[in-house]
């Protein structure tokens, strides 16, 4: 497996089967393709649709009601999914199997999020797969408390000659599920005439048993692991974006009623001196 690192943070792994780009900046990959056909399969980032490409949702996902919450007696305000998103991470490890890259806090999240932490990112390719790892690290003198999630996206169609209409979401197994906006989830979702995201261009579920969900035309494949993962989410963000999101996610926003003591059941609570570890996967088919 090669690594290299360019100019401006940017790293690579590289197997026989897959090559992978990363950044520093947000510690989001900004290249995954198969090495057979050079079909890319992360989304470009282009503003002028969505300037993100796979962005952590970190210390909340969603937000805090009315973008405000309070820890011990001071209101504090975090943005729409925090702001790992955009934030600048730092590469601790290089080796030929992975990539590590590392948060922590600082003047600017403490000024967000009153808590002193280590948020780790480590990628690495096992034959056409690309686990993406995460680690939390207690290092203040109290509980932390803290959401997480994921928001990959992945270019759809993913080549030109190919329509958006092709595509669909599949599930390991046949799901018996309703989502947040009412719709029923057994097996397949077609995106054929944006029909799914006709209600709202967000649409989650709760509970999923599959353990991966595929973004497919049959031929062309990405499978997104969502094993252990309460809550998962399905975005297009209009009905001419060339990308959809496959988001899984712990916890989703800090409740208005604990406002001033965070949801002990919607927030993972870490004792001090502990790490919370969460990963998931991409896999070319």
């Amino acid at each position: 497996m090669d690594k290299v690192k360019d100019k401006g943070g940017s790293m690579k792994l590289h197997n026989k089967y897959v090559s992978a780009t990363f950044s520093e900046k947000a510690a989001e990959v900004t290249s995954f393709i198969a090495n057979d056909s050079s079909v890319e399969y992360v989304w470009t980032g282009d503003e002028k649709y969505w300037a993100n490409r796979n962005p952590i949702l970190f210390p909340v996902v969603s937000t805090s009601w009315g973008n405000e919450y309070e820890v011990d007696g001071k209101k504090y305000t975090l943005g729409k999914h925090g702001f790992a998103r955009y934030a600048l991470f730092t590469c601790t490890k290089q080796t030929d199997e992975e990539i590590e890259l590392m948060l922590t806090d600082d003047d600017d999240t403490l000024a967000q999020y009153p808590y002193h932490f280590k948020l780790i990112v480590t990628y690495r390719l096992e034959d056409k797969k690309l686990w993406l790892n995460y680690e939390v690290i207690n290092t203040d003198d109290r509980p932390i408390p803290f959401q997480i999630g994921f928001h990959p996206a992945f270019n759809c169609p993913l080549n030109n000659d190919e329509s958006f209409d092709e595509y669909r979401f599949s599930t390991e197994k046949k799901e018996n599920a309703v989502s947040t906006s009412g719709y029923m989830l057994e097996k397949e979702i077609s995106l054929k005439g944006n029909e799914f995201f006709k209600e709202k261009s967000a649409v989650f579920f709760n509970g999923l048993t599959s353990s991966y969900v595929d973004l497919t035309n049959s031929k062309h494949t990405i499978r997104v692991g969502i094993k252990n993962f309460n809550r998962v989410g399905f975005w297009h963000k209009s009905p001419d974006t060339p990308f959809v999101c496959i988001e899984p996610q712990h916890g989703h926003g800090f409740a208005k009623d604990n406002n001033g003591d965070v949801p002990k059941d919607n927030t993972i609570i870490l004792p001090i001196g502990q790490t919370y570890k969460t990963s998931y996967y991409w896999e070319i088919i």
